[in-house]
C-alpha cells in the first residue's frame, strides 16, 4: 500500500526526536511538531517516556509508532484526501505537508494549473482538485509539486542554512522514490 510506503520515507528521515530551539517547529517525534500539534494524543507518552530515560531513542517503541502512523493516516492521509490521488502525486504530497505545512497543497494545485487546467489555488484538497489531479501526468505533477518544495527551501537558504542541504536532500531523495512509485491496480495509466 502506498500510505506505508510514503510513512516508511517521511520516518526514515524525520528523526525519532528532536527538541532544536532553532527549528522553528520546535520539539518534534518522527516530524510531529509540538508546537503546531499540540493536542498530538501521543504527547502525554513522549513526556512519561522522556521522564524516565536519558535518550530520546526511548521513543523509538511500538506505542509512539501506532500513535504516529494513526496522526499521519488522520490528519493528513484521510484529511487531504491523499487515497484518491495517484500513488506518487499522494506520496510526494504525504512528505511535503508533513515537512512543509498545509502550503504544499497550494503547490499541488499549481502544478495541476501547470498541466493547463483551471483551478483555484486555495489549499483545499476537494472533489475538484482530486478529479483535475486524475487528468493530469501523475509523475510530472509528483515533480512540479515538489519542484515548489524546493523553491520554497531555496528562499529560506540564508535564514535557516543549518537545516537547508537537508532539506534539500530529503526532497532529492523523495524525488526519486516518487519516480519508482506505480500508481495501483486497474489504474490508466499502468
Amino acid at each position: 500500500m502506498i500510505f506505508e510506503k510514503a510513512l516508511s520515507f517521511l520516518l526514515s528521515h524525520g528523526g525519532v526526536y528532536s527538541d532544536d530551539p532553532r527549528d522553528p517547529g520546535g520539539e518534534t517525534v518522527w516530524d510531529i511538531s509540538r508546537k503546531y500539534h499540540s493536542s498530538w494524543s501521543g504527547w502525554p507518552l513522549v513526556d512519561s517516556l522522556l521522564l524516565n530515560s536519558e535518550s530520546p531513542d526511548v521513543l523509538n517503541c511500538p506505542q509512539i509508532l501506532f500513535l504516529v502512523k494513526k496522526f499521519y493516516r488522520v490528519n493528513i492521509w484521510e484529511q487531504y484526501r491523499l487515497d484518491q490521488l495517484p500513488n506518487p502525486v499522494a506520496f510526494a504530497l504525504l512528505d511535503s505537508i508533513c515537512n512543509c505545512g498545509p502550503k504544499a497543497a497550494k503547490w499541488l494545485q499549481v502544478a495541476i494549473r501547470e498541466q493547463g487546467h483551471k483551478i483555484e489555488i486555495d489549499g483545499l484538497i476537494g472533489p475538484v482538485t482530486v478529479s483535475l489531479a486524475k487528468e493530469c501526468q501523475p509523475w510530472r505533477l509528483a515533480m512540479g509539486l515538489l519542484g515548489s518544495r524546493m523553491k520554497f527551501y531555496i528562499k529560506k537558504r540564508e535564514t535557516r542554512k543549518k537545516y537547508w542541504a537537508g532539506w534539500m536532500i530529503r526532497v532529492c531523495e523523495l524525488m526519486i522514490e516518487v519516480a519508482d512509485t506505480p500508481l495501483g491496480k486497474g489504474d490508466m495509466y499502468e
